[in-house]
């Protein structure tokens, strides 16, 4: 009984992994539906501040999905992070730590 148990919780461990597809240290992406790049910013890092991206106010909502361009990007609030958008995905931004 104790061996199935453990064996069934590695099972959902992996396929939770695998589902998540590709990251790096500040987010994880995947293909977009249509060729096109987006940026989703999953999580403010502060709420009242205003978050900058490519050094231009981000009037769009935690969690939308906005066109971008791919390639590297920076974002900050305050501060500045830079990141690196693949082509032809959804990046979803969700780390503002070190």
């Amino acid at each position: 009984m104790q061996f199935g148990f453990i064996f069934a919780h590695r099972a959902v461990l992996c396929l939770l992994i695998s589902a998540c597809g590709p990251s790096d240290l500040r987010g994880s992406w995947s293909k977009s539906k249509d060729g096109n790049t987006y940026l989703v910013v999953a999580e403010a890092n502060c709420g009242s501040c205003p978050m900058i991206v490519d050094e231009k106010p981000w009037n769009h909502a935690i969690g939308e999905a906005v066109r971008i361009t791919p390639g590297t990007h920076k974002i900050g609030n305050p501060g500045e992070i830079t990141f690196n958008v693949p082509a032809a995905t959804i990046y979803r931004f969700n780390y503002w730590g070190p």
